[in-house]
């Protein structure tokens, strides 16, 4: 294979010691990756690199991985200087109307400030899974008998409510799933464990129990556990970057225009937000 630039062995030289800016630094990477011949030039004037002539790739990824940050690193950086600029266009126009004002100019410095700090110190999402609201539902405390007139069922219930409470959702998730064993039917018990695994990373099973959960109340006409479910097997599909049902289950609680509606509709505004910013990137 010939190299199809006569300057790459100049510019591979120069970036084997160190000596290219970074522009140039991503140019030549992003043609090792595509040049076999020019990377076969790099093993052969680096000491360094023959070394790796038994496992190539592991040079490659190593590339691979530093040339797709990079790109990264530049698509935030061109976002973020298109948002501020967009941000600065009416405040400019404010600015330029008010100028004359003496609190004005000195009122203009320190909130241009304050914003650029704000909008640098909020990371913007990479992915959908970044939009997903891991909160603990608040626990509504059931009323329990005294502990010596409970069944091993209702004990087996109030021991994992008391874990969740305590946030040791590891130690509650065992404990609802003995209880569901005797309840299956029984939409607070797959509520709070589908509640669990979600905080515990356990994405798959979290909407299994959610799902029973939704389904439940729904039949038995339990509004407010309804909201809940929904609210967080919709948070739930974010996070597995499952944007359709995300969106579906946003706007089915939506429908239910209850305590959870607001909450909601930022979710379902992040999600297009999200998208329109992706496609233009």
């Amino acid at each position: 294979m010939s190299c199809s630039n006569p300057d790459m062995e100049r510019l591979i030289h120069l970036y084997m010691h160190g000596f290219l800016t970074e522009d140039q630094k991503i140019e030549v990477e992003a043609h090792l990756l595509e040049c076999e011949e020019c990377l076969m030039e790099l093993y052969r004037m680096s000491p360094t690199v023959e070394l790796m002539k038994s496992r190539p790739e592991l040079f490659l990824d190593t590339l691979k991985t530093r040339h797709t940050l990079i790109a990264k690193i530049r698509s935030r950086i061109k976002q973020s200087v298109r948002t501020i600029i967009k941000m600065m266009m009416p405040i400019m126009s404010f600015i330029l109307l008010w100028w004359k004002r003496p609190i004005i100019k000195i009122m203009v410095p320190v909130a241009v400030s304050a914003c650029v700090l704000l909008f640098l110190l909020l990371p913007s999402p990479e992915q959908l899974a970044d939009l997903a609201i891991l909160e603990k539902s608040p626990y509504e405390a059931l009323q329990f008998r005294g502990p010596e007139e409970l069944s091993p069922v209702l004990k087996n219930l109030k021991s994992a409510l008391e874990c969740y409470e305590k946030n040791d959702f590891e130690e509650a998730i065992p404990k609802f799933h003995a209880f569901l064993t005797d309840e299956p039917e029984n939409p607070y018990g797959h509520f709070y464990l589908g509640v669990c695994l979600f905080l515990t990373n356990r994405m798959d099973s979290s909407v299994e129990h959610l799902e029973i959960a939704a389904r439940l109340s729904k039949a038995e006409g339990d509004i407010a556990l309804l909201e809940k479910s929904y609210w967080h097997l919709g948070n739930v599909y974010l996070k597995s970057n499952d944007e359709k049902k995300a969106m579906n289950t946003f706007h089915a609680l939506l429908e239910l225009k209850g305590s959870l509606e607001e909450k909601a509709q930022k979710q379902v505004d992040r999600i297009i937000k999200f998208k329109n910013q992706k496609s233009r990137d």
